[in-house]
């Protein structure tokens, strides 16, 4: 797709908004205000889940955690990314 941007881009771009996300002020939120932050934050991470399966399906599929001596997808992702078992496999 011409002018299409990569992946690592996006990416770097939603770990800065996140970043920045963490260092504004909570405390001054009105009640309304706390529950449609606590309702997006949720989204976000049913859409950072999403993520997180369809990077772990590419990697399976591409067998490139062959490479490194893993056995499996799951068992490089819980030795790479440092998270346990069952939440690589989740």
């Amino acid at each position: 797709m011409a002018g299409a941007r990569s992946i690592g881009v996006v990416q770097k771009e939603i770990i800065d908004l996140f970043a920045e996300l963490a260092d504004l002020a909570t405390d001054v939120l009105a009640s309304g205000e706390v529950e449609d932050y606590v309702i997006a934050s949720q989204r976000i991470r049913s859409l950072a889940d999403a993520h997180c399966v369809r990077s772990a399906g590419v990697l399976d599929r591409s067998k490139v955690w062959s490479i490194d001596g893993a056995r499996s997808a799951t068992a490089w992702i819980t030795w790479r990314c440092r998270i346990p078992k069952t939440r690589a496999s989740a």
